[in-house]
This record gives C-alpha cells, sequence and structure tokens, in this order.
C-alpha cells in the first residue's frame, strides 16, 4: 500500500483539483467555440435558401404559380436548418413545416420580402423560422464529448505529474522529514537520505546542508564536552583560590590597622575585626557580635545613618564617635557600604570601616597652631616688608627724582654719564624692590586684582616712555603699533598690565644690542561683555634657545648663568609675568631663536567698558594729507595707522629724493610734511627751504621726527624752518594735537614758535594747571614741586593734612597729591573730611602718593575716597599720566 505524506496528499489535491478546474475552462470555451460556429452554419443555410429561392419564388408569384411555388418550398426540407416557411401575398398562402420537428419552440422568424423584377412593388413576404432546438442539441451533444475526452486526457496527465513530483519532491523531503525527526545526538553522525535521481538539484543541496548542519553540531557538542570538563577544572582551582583568598581575607581583617564590621539593617555587629576590637578596648572581636547600636555607637544614631542609606549604596568620610567599653569616647571616620538588600530596598547587610582620629586631631591641633604661627610670621614678615619698601622708597624718591631733574641741566659728557648712571642704578633698585615686593605677595595668594577703566594705548605708549632714554641710549627704535580692534575703554588692572609689558620691553632693551623693538597688541576673541587682548614685544637681539624657553618663566631662572653675569637681574620677572598674566585668566609665551631675536607674548582677558568710547577721529584734520617721509618700515607703518586712526590721508615715502620728487610733480597736495629721522642720522638743515620753495608749499607746515635729541638740535631744527621738533616714541595724542596746532588758522605776520613735546604739554596745561601737592617731607616736596613745575603745572604745598583741607577750601585745583603718612593728620582723614565739603571742592581728584606699594594699602586709598595710587618714587613719565588721566582738557574750570 503505498504510504502518502502530508506532502504527497497535498500534491494529489492540488494536481486534480487543477486539472478539474482546467478542463472545465477548457469545456467552456469549447462549447461557446461551436455554439459560434453552429450559428455561423445556420446563417450560411439561410444565405444558401435565399440564393437558391428567392428569385423562382419571386417569378412563380408573379406569374400566379402557385403550384410551382409550393414545390419549391417543399424542396426547404433539405435545409436542417428551417423549422417552417410561409409566402404571404393575395392569393392563398403557401407554407413548408419541418417534419417531425416541435413547431411551438421559440424561434427567431426572419421576414424577407419577394420583389418585383424591376423592384417597383413587394409581391409578397417570405417568412422562414429556424430551428433552434436542432442547433441547441448539436452544440451540446458536441461540447460534452469535447468535455469528457479533455477531462480523460487531464486527469492521466495529473495522475502521471503526481507520480512524478512524489518521486522526485515527496518522497526524499519526506525521507529528510522522518531523519530530521528521529535525530538526536547520538544519531548525529548518521548522514542524510538522498534522492535516488542522479541529476542533481535542490533536495540534494538540502540533504547535503542536514549533513553538515550535523557535522557542525557534533563538532560543538564535542568542544561543549571539553569546555565542561574545563570549566569544571576551572571551577576547582577558583575554589581552591577563594579558600585561600578568605584565608588571605581573614588574615587582612586581623591584622588591618582600620576596624572593620558587618552589620545587621539594625545596627547590630555581625562580624567585627581585631582592630576594631582593640578601638572599643576588647580583647576578643567574638565579644562584640551581636552588639546593639546603643552599645557601640555614641552618635549620629544609627537610625538616621540606616535612613541615608536607603537612597544611597555607600556614605564615605563619615564622623562617628564609638562607645568603648571603658565608657570613653572615641572619634573616628568611618565608610559604610550596603553589601545586601531586600525586596523593599532596605539594606540588611552593611559593611562599615572605622579608623581612629585621635592621631590626626592631635596632629590638625598642632598644624593649625602651626599655621597660627607662620601666619603671624608672614604678617610680620609684610609688616616689615611694608616698612622696608617705605623707607627706601622715601630716599629713592629723592635720587630718582633730582636725577631727572638734573639730566634736563647744562652738563658736560662726564656729567650726563654719572647722571644716567645713577639713575639707570636707582631704577635697578626700584625693579628689584618691586619683584621682591610682588613675588612675596603672589608666593602668599595675596595679589589682588583692581578692574577699573583705562585707556590700552596710553597705557602702552606711557610705558614706552619709561624705558625710551634707556633704548635711545643703546641706539634702539621703540615702536608701538595698537590695532585699530582694540576698544579705547577697558576694564581690568592697568598697573599690572603695564608691569607686565615693562617687564618685557626692560628684557628686550637689555639683550637688543641694535635696531628695532615692536610693541604691538590686538583683539583676538570678543563678546559683549569682555574682549581678549594680545600683546607682543619682538626684538632682534641674542635670541633664546628652544631648551631654554621652557624655563624661561620659573622663579630665579634666566637663559644661563652667563646671561645673569653680563645682563643682571634676578630671574623673577617673567615668572611674576606669568602668573599676573594666569590672573588675568591668560596666558604668556615666547617664539624665538638664537640669534634671530625673540618675540614675547600674552594674552589677558579684559572686560569692555560701558561708557560711550571717546572720539579718535579729529573733525579739524579729517581729510587733511600728511606726506610721510621716512627710512623705516615699521615706524612707517606706525606712523601712517596712527594718522590714518585720526582721520588723515597719507602718502609714503622712503628717502628725500622720493620725497621732493613728489612735491615737484605735485601728484598729491600735502597739508603737512613729516620728516621722520632714523637712528644717528643729522638734520636736513636746507630741506624745509628746498620745499618752501616749491610755490604750493611755501605754508605748509614741516615737522621733523627724531630718535634722540641731541643737545643745540632743537634751536638748529627751528632755524631750519621746522614747525615741529618731536622725539621718538611718539604719542598718538601728541601728534593729534601737534598736527591740529600746527594746522591752526594764526596771525602770518606773527612768528610761530617751533613746537615740541613739551611746548605741546604746555598748552595742553594752560586748561589744567593747579595742582595741591601735600607732602611732609621737605626734600619729597623740592622734587614733587620741580617735575610739576617741568609740566607747566601751578603747584601749591600743604605740610599735612589740615593745611590740604584749608588749601581745597580757599583755592580751587584740577588734582590733589596726598601723601598718606603725614603729620597732625594724615592722607586719610584729610581725604574723608575733604569728601565731606560742598560739593564743587568734594569733587576735587585725589591721588595717593605713598612709598607704601602693597595691595592693602591701594585698597585703603580707595576706601577712603582717593581716585587714584602713586608709589613713590614719582617718576616725570607717572606724573605726566596721571595728569592727563585726571585732568584733562574737557573737564571744566
Amino acid at each position: 500500500m503505498l504510504n502518502f505524506g502530508s506532502l504527497s496528499k497535498y500534491l494529489l489535491l492540488k494536481v486534480v483539483m487543477y486539472s478539474l478546474m482546467l478542463s472545465l475552462v477548457t469545456s467552456l470555451v469549447n462549447g461557446w467555440i461551436t455554439y459560434q460556429d453552429a450559428l455561423a452554419r445556420q446563417q450560411a443555410q439561410v444565405d444558401s435558401v435565399l440564393a437558391a429561392y428567392r428569385s423562382t419564388l419571386t417569378k412563380a408569384i408573379w406569374e400566379v404559380d402557385f403550384e410551382a411555388a409550393k414545390q419549391q418550398m417543399q424542396g426547404l426540407e433539405r435545409f436542417s436548418a428551417i423549422l417552417s416557411a410561409k409566402i404571404i401575398s393575395n392569393g392563398a398562402p403557401i407554407s413548408y413545416q419541418k417534419a417531425g420537428a416541435d413547431l411551438m419552440q421559440e424561434s427567431p422568424l426572419l421576414s424577407f420580402p419577394l420583389l418585383a423584377n424591376d423592384g417597383s412593388r413587394e409581391l409578397a413576404k417570405w417568412e422562414i423560422r429556424l430551428d433552434e432546438n436542432a442547433l441547441q442539441h448539436d452544440v451540446i451533444r458536441q461540447a460534452t464529448r469535447f468535455a469528457l475526452i479533455m477531462s480523460a486526457e487531464l486527469l492521466l496527465i495529473a495522475i502521471f505529474l503526481f507520480l512524478l513530483l512524489r518521486r522526485i519532491i515527496s518522497m526524499p523531503i519526506q525521507a529528510l522529514s522522518a531523519h530530521v525527526s528521529s535525530m538526536n545526538e547520538a544519531r548525529l553522525g548518521i548522514a542524510a537520505p538522498l534522492p535516488s535521481e542522479k541529476h542533481h538539484h535542490e533536495i540534494h543541496d538540502l540533504a547535503y546542508g542536514i549533513s553538515k548542519l550535523q557535522s557542525e553540531l557534533l563538532t560543538q557538542f564535542t568542544l561543549r564536552d571539553q569546555a565542561a570538563l574545563e570549566l569544571a577544572e576551572h571551577r576547582d582551582q577558583l575554589n581552591q583560590l577563594l579558600v585561600q583568598q578568605e584565608h588571605q581575607l581573614d588574615i587582612l581583617l586581623n591584622n588591618m590597622a582600620d576596624g572593620g564590621a558587618v552589620l545587621t539593617g539594625g545596627g547590630r555587629i555581625m562580624f567585627a575585626n581585631p582592630a576594631l576590637a582593640r578601638l572599643m578596648g576588647n580583647d576578643n572581636a567574638r565579644h562584640m557580635i551581636g552588639s546593639w547600636p546603643l552599645q557601640w555607637l555614641s552618635r549620629p544614631s544609627w537610625p538616621s545613618i540606616a535612613e541615608r542609606l536607603l537612597s544611597h549604596d555607600s556614605l564615605l568620610g563619615e564622623s562617628l564617635l564609638l562607645n568603648r567599653i571603658d565608657a570613653q569616647s572615641l572619634p573616628v571616620e568611618a565608610s559604610f557600604s550596603v553589601l545586601e538588600r531586600n525586596e523593599q530596598g532596605e539594606p540588611i547587610r552593611v559593611q562599615v570601616m572605622v579608623r581612629d582620629l585621635t592621631a590626626r586631631i592631635e596632629t590638625e591641633r598642632v598644624l593649625v597652631e602651626a599655621k597660627e604661627t607662620a601666619l603671624q610670621a608672614s604678617q610680620a614678615k609684610s609688616a616689615f616688608l611694608a616698612n622696608m619698601s617705605h623707607e627706601i622708597r622715601t630716599p629713592l624718591n629723592a635720587v630718582l627724582g633730582f636725577t631727572s631733574l638734573l639730566t634736563d641741566t647744562k652738563l658736560d659728557s662726564h656729567q650726563q654719564q654719572y647722571i644716567h648712571s645713577i639713575h639707570e642704578a636707582g631704577t635697578a633698585l626700584l625693579t628689584l624692590l618691586n619683584d621682591i615686593l610682588d613675588f612675596s605677595k603672589i608666593e602668599a595668594g595675596q595679589l589682588k586684582l583692581e578692574h577699573i577703566e583705562f585707556d590700552l594705548r596710553s597705557l602702552l605708549e606711557d610705558t614706552q616712555d619709561i624705558i625710551a632714554s634707556q633704548a635711545q641710549r643703546k641706539g634702539l627704535e621703540l615702536i608701538c603699533v595698537i590695532d585699530a580692534s582694540v576698544p579705547s575703554g577697558l576694564l581690568g588692572d592697568p598697573s599690572r598690565l603695564r608691569q607686565i609689558v615693562l617687564n618685557l620691553l626692560n628684557n628686550a632693551v637689555k639683550f637688543t644690542p641694535q635696531g628695532e623693538i615692536i610693541t604691538r597688541a590686538r583683539v583676538v576673541a570678543f563678546d559683549e561683555e569682555e574682549v581678549r587682548v594680545r600683546i607682543e614685544v619682538k626684538d632682534n637681539g641674542i635670541g633664546i634657545a628652544p631648551e631654554i624657553q621652557k624655563q624661561l618663566f620659573r622663579p630665579f631662572q634666566q637663559a644661563d648663568v652667563s646671561t645673569t653675569r653680563r645682563f643682571g637681574g634676578t630671574g623673577l620677572g617673567l615668572s611674576i609675568c606669568r602668573r599676573l598674566a594666569s590672573a588675568m585668566d591668560g596666558e604668556i609665551g615666547v617664539h624665538s631663536q638664537v640669534g634671530e631675536g625673540a618675540l614675547f607674548w600674552f594674552e589677558v582677558q579684559l572686560g569692555r567698558s560701558k561708557l560711550a568710547p571717546r572720539p579718535i577721529i579729529n573733525t579739524a584734520l579729517a581729510g587733511k594729507t600728511v606726506m610721510l617721509m621716512s627710512p623705516s618700515a615699521g615706524n612707517r607703518q606706525k606712523l601712517h595707522d596712527d594718522l590714518r586712526l585720526i582721520g588723515c590721508q597719507t602718502v609714503l615715502l622712503e628717502n628725500e629724493t622720493a620725497l621732493m620728487a613728489n612735491l615737484l610733480a605735485h601728484e598729491h597736495h600735502a597739508d603737512v610734511v613729516l620728516i621722520d629721522l632714523p637712528l644717528a642720522a643729522e638734520i636736513a638743515i636746507d630741506l624745509p627751504s628746498r620745499i618752501h620753495a616749491i610755490e604750493t608749499y611755501q605754508r605748509t607746515p614741516i615737522l621733523l621726527s627724531v630718535t634722540q635729541g641731541a643737545v643745540g638740535q632743537g634751536a638748529m631744527a627751528e632755524k631750519a624752518g621746522y614747525a615741529a621738533y618731536l622725539t621718538k616714541p611718539i604719542h598718538f595724542d601728541a601728534l593729534q594735537k601737534c598736527l591740529a596746532e600746527v594746522l591752526r588758522p594764526v596771525d602770518q605776520a606773527e612768528p610761530q614758535p617751533m613746537l615740541t613735546l613739551h611746548r605741546i604739554a604746555e598748552i595742553d596745561a594752560t586748561l589744567r594747571n593747579a595742582v595741591l601737592l601735600v607732602e611732609d617731607n621737605p626734600m619729597n616736596q623740592k622734587i614733587g614741586v620741580l617735575l610739576l613745575e617741568k609740566l607747566g603745572c601751578r603747584v601749591d604745598v600743604a605740610n599735612n593734612g589740615l593745611e590740604a583741607i584749608e588749601a581745597v577750601k580757599t583755592h580751587y585745583y584740577d588734582l590733589v597729591l596726598m601723601d598718606c603718612q603725614m603729620p597732625e593728620l594724615d592722607g586719610y582723614d584729610a581725604t574723608e573730611h575733604i569728601r565731606q565739603l560742598p560739593i564743587e571742592m568734594a569733587r576735587v581728584p585725589i591721588v595717593a602718593l605713598t612709598a607704601n606699594a602693597f595691595a592693602e594699602d591701594r585698597d585703603r586709598c580707595l576706601a577712603a575716597g582717593m581716585d587714584d595710587f602713586m608709589s613713590k618714587p614719582v617718576q616725570l613719565n607717572m606724573l605726566e599720566a596721571i595728569l592727563h588721566k585726571w585732568v584733562s582738557p574737557e573737564k571744566p574750570h
């Protein structure tokens, strides 16, 4: 008996069903075709009848030969499709009926007219009925025979296909299914059965795939068994290791210095190590097992700890007070860790580690005492440094002040050299003193930065002035280039910023034998509140080796020992600069190669001033053309930038030949001619006369810029016809005022004196020349008066605070320079009294003048109501900067 599987049954059902469906569809199509053929044959018989009998019947009717017509009608029996026929005319009807046919059936009636030969009239109507029953019987007979034959053929084909598919597909798949169903780990080595056909097809691939899968599974099971054996061996090793570690842990717990315990969720001790027992005064740790929290914990309470452990897995650095068995309290530091929780998340096992704090508390007490002792020593050192600073700065003020005044007197070359040596020695001593004080404050963490408004351009130019004479004696050009992106109003600590720049400039002058030192400033980043400013100082000095650059910003470090011997210095300056730059959220660095000079740079974060920036462009100078001649590319670029910022147009020329050629060619009309002379260059005496000889330049002012004015050089320039004689470095404001003054309309009949920087300062000082100097030291009074008068100021002197108050009450002053330490009434109290006077007296600017240079002294001055702070010794450029800052021409009298 054949064993039909589900797939075979499914295939048999589908084959038979589709065969019957195909037979049905084929039979229906054949029936429709047979019916159409029968209709065509029926119509053909009708057409044959009409062709054969219509003309003869028409003739018989025309001749009224009804017998002939009847005979012809009987001839229709030869046509099986004709059921009946009838001729209707004026005579008797002539008819025909098919013998044995069902005359009652519904069949179509066809009517044809019989016309006369000429077609003029109808002789009769010929009605013919077709035999539909015969047609249908014939169609059904033929269709049925076709359906039976087709069904038999398709069924035979289906059975053949079924048997073929069963042999090729069903039986191999059935065998594979039985093989897979009976598969287990023991039968994995038996290959899957292959089909009996030689031809390779997909079932062969399936059998091969099953065999391959069996092989891989067998391999995996083999590897599994091997891994299980290895795992068992490894587990045994781990168990041995665990036993060893448990033993080591027991040794560790028993010998560790810190106490350890495992607690229940309620705080009872489940385990305690010997160290904890010793801390608690117990000789056996087992005696502590089962102790309740009230027995071992003094404070805090265990519920407060347990409540915190509900939301934390660990608590670190907890301060506890334990109860010893001798009723003493033991301070400890504890750490709690939750080892296990219940389903509600509550701790059920907690580990605690404790460390005795008795020794630490004692150490901290000793450290606090040592700190207080060190603080007292630091305060004593600070007081000593402050007193030493005051005692050193007071005579140093006299030394530097008188040497500055002596420099401008008539001295021979040897005397000038001696004065310069004294001034340099005093300046070096002042720098050393400042470095020591600053480094001391930085190391003590007492560095405080101000946040006040200042102008970076003025700060850099004033800083260059401080070292200008030193640089000029070495034959160095100082150039300051400020990018237009730098705002005029910034917020920060200008004194500390100046300190960094001054240190870098001092180093550049010290290590540069000849050439130029260029200071540049530009903005590298900004937002609405702050700007990040980068300042660079570039020289062409001896340079620094790359391996030495990393050490430059450490305390007491210079390039090498020979550098210290040759150039001097403590090595503190750059270290202080690095600390100051870092305090201003910045950084400092250097780029250099040996023999190629150095570029020191630093970046600082500064605030933007909320005040409206002062206008730079002078409307009176806007659009004026300045013809600038300078052999130095650096100076040419610096003056070009400044002139463009003022609002002037510039024509840049490199030498005198190009200047004269341009003037004679009338390529550009110049309102001013500016001659910038390089180092050691002689004044062109005949140049002004040659320029004025040109018709269009007879009244054109000619300005002369020199690096260092020799004795009698100014008089020589005035005699030659120069309108201004300016010594470099030239400030931006001084250049602007000089241009405004030489272009100011004047009476041509009156000769105008040649402008100099001092003359510009005198013109500027006519609006701000009333200064009150409050100073008790006669020597400092004399120096202060001489310096202020040199700047064109009218000076009154008060010996103490009481005299200062009376002077302010009775006279108007543009500025008060107030010493802080004076007899009868010091500067702090005097300032407070002045600020309580009526508003027109109380608003006078007061600048502190003291030998103390600490930040707390500055803060005390500002807290007393003073506006600014200037430490002794007072130098001319510092005093000029203070006057420029607080007594500007815009302030009303």
